[in-house]
């Protein structure tokens, strides 16, 4: 959006556009900053992108009840 206000020379939105952007950032900082700030102690690396996707998922025979 701030490019489109920039290239229509509408620079008097702009100001509008920049505090829509830091509203929905602060907002949305309640759910992410925990996330960045705690990613040391949450071990996402060793826990999930270390892993084959095919460890992490059931078997086939697993997915339907029998009995």
């Amino acid at each position: 959006m701030a490019f489109l206000i920039w290239r229509n020379r509408d620079l008097g939105r702009l100001p509008a556009v920049l505090g829509a952007l830091a509203l929905g950032l602060g907002i949305s900082a309640y759910y992410w900053m925990p996330a960045f700030f705690e990613r040391n102690a949450a071990q996402i690396e060793a826990n999930m992108l270390h892993v084959s996707i095919a460890q992490r998922l059931a078997p086939l025979g697993e997915w339907i009840q029998r009995g």
